[in-house]
């Protein structure tokens, strides 16, 4: 199959992104549509990338022109699949998947992706209809996936921890085995979980390395009485 992945937005001039508190929307478009690019290409699905480098641009003259060259980009090259990827802001939380129609061949990848970012213990906000012009323009089955709230500064950093995971979920719907992909809890994850089982307090100590010996100790004993 042959797949465009639409990296959202320009990394300068018309059409960037929203901003979060460390992050642009931009560049975190960029790292997943990178890493989604190599997983497909793994699966020899042929990949046409509508930005090549974090630092491109597709058209900087107007948000309109912008959006005309990705559509024009997929639809030059006769893809069978269009795939443009964001990260959304306005104070939400939460993650959605866009088709032009229910109808569209599109749909059920899109539930595909969304039960991936709900088994990974992230907020679902379904699949929805909305008529972008990637969505309306291009001449093969599109989808546009909101990943997370930039504005959400958990969300965030959640993003960029797990940029490459956002892009296993996503080409898991296109048929790429990733479960021998699967990597251990990042450290902030870990310190969640152990605190909702009551077995560490204090997390900022943990999530700042301000932890003793005796903490270590402590958490060594708590861990091993939970196990048994």
């Amino acid at each position: 199959m042959k797949i465009c992945i639409d990296a959202g937005h320009n990394h300068s001039g018309a059409d960037t992104g929203a901003k979060g508190r460390l992050y642009l929307e931009q560049d975190l478009t960029f790292l997943i549509a990178d890493e989604l690019k190599k997983l497909l290409k793994s699966e020899n699905h042929e990949v046409i990338m509508t930005r090549n480098s974090i630092n491109d641009n597709t058209d900087t003259r107007s948000l309109n022109a912008s959006l005309s060259k990705r559509v024009k980009i997929a639809n030059d090259n006769k893809c069978d699949f269009f795939i443009s990827v964001h990260i959304n802001a306005g104070g939400g939380v939460g993650f959605e998947t866009y088709v032009y129609s229910k109808s569209s061949l599109a749909y059920e990848r899109a539930v595909k992706i969304q039960d991936g970012f709900r088994k990974r213990g992230r907020t679902d906000r379904g699949v929805k209809v909305a008529s972008f012009y990637v969505l309306k323009n291009t001449n093969m089955p599109s989808l546009l996936v909101e990943c997370g709230f930039i504005d959400n500064k958990d969300e965030e950093k959640w993003i960029m921890e797990n940029y490459k995971e956002i892009a296993r979920i996503i080409a898991s719907a296109f048929g790429v085995n990733v479960d021998t992909e699967k990597e251990y809890a990042n450290k902030c994850e870990a310190i969640s979980v152990l605190e909702k089982r009551g077995i560490i307090c204090e997390a900022e100590k943990w999530y700042h390395d301000k932890w003793t010996k005796t903490d270590v100790e402590w958490l060594l004993r708590k861990m091993g009485t939970y196990l048994m």
